[in-house]
């Protein structure tokens, strides 16, 4: 099996530092592939990882322009771009998911997950800024995605 689909498939099954190991030697294999260098900087975020994921995330820019660099923001900037967003809406911010959502079925790439029991909604920042490369753009899609997960 190929490595960067390996990767791809330990990725999704929450298997978060084997999929780095595989992310890793698909990466030193095709070192041109822009998909490969994508994928290892998502898995790197989910192994706590942050300037490695940044590095692979440049790369992967810099080989393939539309995987732009994402947007960073602290958490509490993000917090107030929420409160601004949805004033008054009680919305818990999480990083990304954890492997156990993961492994439980929740897409790490997942940017909001509700919780059917209680309707509070989960915003995973990391995987917002990862979609966005503008503070504009992010706006956009944060409120896009709380329309989607409060219907």
């Amino acid at each position: 099996m190929d490595l960067f689909r390996r990767a791809g498939e330990l990725y999704r099954a929450g298997r978060m530092f084997d999929a780095l190991e595989a992310a890793q030697a698909a990466c030193e294999h095709a070192p041109k592939d822009a998909p490969a260098w994508h994928l290892l900087a998502k898995v790197a975020r989910h192994c706590h990882l942050p300037a490695a994921s940044d590095d692979a995330f440049r790369r992967a820019a810099s080989l393939d322009p539309a995987l732009r660099p994402p947007l960073r923001l602290s958490e509490t900037e993000f917090r107030q771009l929420l409160d601004e967003i949805a004033p008054g809406v009680a919305i818990e911010v999480r990083s990304l998911p954890t492997p156990e959502q993961v492994r439980a079925g929740l897409d790490p790439d997942s940017v909001a997950a509700p919780d059917a029991e209680t309707g509070q909604v989960t915003l995973f920042g990391d995987n917002l800024n990862q979609a966005s490369a503008s503070l504009a753009e992010l706006r956009e899609y944060i409120g896009r995605n709380l329309s989607e997960v409060k219907r």
